[in-house]
């Protein structure tokens, strides 16, 4: 097995290599971000531009959380929520990431997340055993979890819908 690891490694060292050789600016660019909302908002006008700027380049776009191996060639591009990419790769701070809580108007009148003993529930995020510690760091520690969205999309609709509240990107 370790030789077997060994070779593929190598096989996959020499095809970047073979890659990295090329003039051309053609050919596919995955780029991998965690939700959609930043394609389609954040970097929207960036990627057109880009697109625009380099039509023989096919840029692919997979919104996933799941892990990516850039040097398999996977994904060429990962962009993800970290102060700290790992050691192997090459991070660069685009912005900073702000979040705040969220609560549909008739929901927070009727179920008063500040009480001690208020029924208010999180539409939460991330694993659900547990009180994930963003949880803690709110000023609603104390509120049950109602369910787990891993999109922000589905949690602001799930927020708006007065399903509870959420703890979402400003």
């Amino acid at each position: 097995m370790p030789i077997a690891l060994k070779t593929d490694e190598c096989l996959h060292t020499f095809g970047r290599s073979v890659a990295g050789r090329d003039d051309m600016l053609c050919g596919q660019l995955r780029l991998t971000l965690p939700d959609p909302m930043l394609a389609t908002g954040y970097f929207g006008d960036i990627l057109i531009a880009f697109m625009r700027q380099y039509p023989d380049i096919h840029l692919r776009i997979d919104d996933s959380l799941q892990v990516f191996d850039l040097a398999k060639r996977e994904a060429d591009v990962a962009i993800r929520f970290t102060a700290a990419p790992p050691p192997h790769l090459i991070g660069r701070k685009l912005g900073t990431l702000h979040q705040a809580v969220y609560g549909a108007r008739d929901y927070v009148a009727q179920h008063r997340p500040h009480d001690a003993d208020s029924d208010a529930r999180w539409i939460a995020w991330g694993e659900p055993d547990g009180c994930p510690e963003w949880i803690k760091e709110t000023p609603f520690p104390h509120l049950k979890q109602l369910g787990h969205f891993n999109s922000p999309q589905i949690q602001l609709a799930m927020i708006k819908q007065g399903g509870g509240i959420g703890y979402i990107p400003a």
